[in-house]
């Protein structure tokens, strides 16, 4: 894995991938992932482990694409459904059942 940073003038600075490593990184040691500049000669996923090493991965990999997956779906933040108020709670459904007036 090379990585190099490049600062052309006036321009930001862009994390650039120029080999792709075949080595599978475990998710586990992966902290996050980002795509590589479109300014950069390689399309790339740079993954930066939990101890701050940078892998350069190839977006067509399978490995990649799955592990790339997971860290986003790790990564999102999950919504409890709030509870509808007209869903008839345990007394309600039991009176109903004994045939009870409401």
């Amino acid at each position: 894995m090379f990585l190099i940073f490049t600062a052309p003038a006036a321009a930001p600075v862009h994390d650039c991938c120029f080999n792709l490593t075949e080595m599978k990184i475990p998710l586990r040691i992966v902290e996050s992932h980002t795509e590589t500049h479109s300014d950069c000669p390689f399309k790339a996923f740079v993954l930066l482990s939990k101890s701050g090493k940078m892998f350069c991965g190839d977006p067509d990999a399978e490995w990649v694409k799955s592990l790339v997956a997971a860290l986003d779906q790790r990564n999102t933040p999950t919504t409890a459904k709030p509870l509808t108020t007209n869903s008839p709670t345990l007394s309600t459904a039991k009176l109903f059942r004994e045939g009870q007036p409401y």
